[in-house]
């Protein structure tokens, strides 16, 4: 304004009603991805939905996904289960904050559209390897015989997140020894499958009690 001589009001009133020009707070995204990123994650988006249009119940009647979630190990109750019955003129009942347990449990599960299939506990401190990821579709390729007979026949497409676990040549190598079709998944994708949202929380809560 200085520079140009001329007033706040005439200079708001030039950026509004002659540049049209308003000011605009940044909007928080997950990343911040590069264009090669962007673009290859629009490439798989596309290839995900010419399978669903091309045979939406073939796609999901073959799709297993799997995530990890951390159980923490204690009993939490939600501000619904605290409710009691009072009368209009008791005292409002009270309730200590309860601070999360320091220890936590790792729950891996696998599932498709009609349940989970496996799911196993990794103790704290212990960390998700290519290897125990290996154990985990053996395990899977065990159960499938199972509780959904005739599906290794027709092939299991796996929908895993890119964790170093998960993307290893190791992990791919045992995939395909397996009888399964890794499905990609773009670096930085929004979780197509994430444990945090399939399981409710009181799920999480009762298995992390039961460990």
């Amino acid at each position: 304004m200085h520079e140009t001589g001329l007033s706040y009001g005439s200079v708001r009133k030039i950026i509004h009603d002659k540049l049209y020009m308003s000011k605009m707070s940044a909007r928080w995204v997950w990343r911040l991805l590069t264009l090669l990123e962007s673009q290859t994650l629009r490439d798989l988006s596309k290839q995900m939905f010419t399978l669903l249009e091309q045979d939406e119940e073939e796609l999901f009647g073959r799709l297993v996904t799997m995530d990890e979630g951390w159980i923490y190990l204690y009993n939490s109750e939600t501000k619904e289960m605290s409710k009691e019955w009072k009368h209009t003129t008791s005292p409002l009942p009270k309730k200590a904050k309860v601070q999360k347990s320091a220890g936590k449990d790792t729950l891996s599960a696998f599932w498709d559209c009609r349940g989970v299939i496996i799911t196993d506990y990794l103790a704290k401190g212990q960390i998700i390897t290519s290897t125990y990821y290996c154990t985990l579709l053996n395990e899977l390729r065990d159960a499938l015989k199972k509780k959904r007979r005739g599906m290794l026949t027709k092939g299991v497409r796996l929908l895993a997140d890119d964790a170093p676990a998960h993307s290893s040549q190791t992990a791919f190598a045992e995939a395909r020894r397996c009888g399964n079709e890794t499905l990609p998944y773009s670096l930085y994708a929004p979780d197509l499958a994430s444990s945090d949202f399939f399981f409710s929380r009181d799920e999480k809560s009762t298995a992390g009690s039961a460990i």
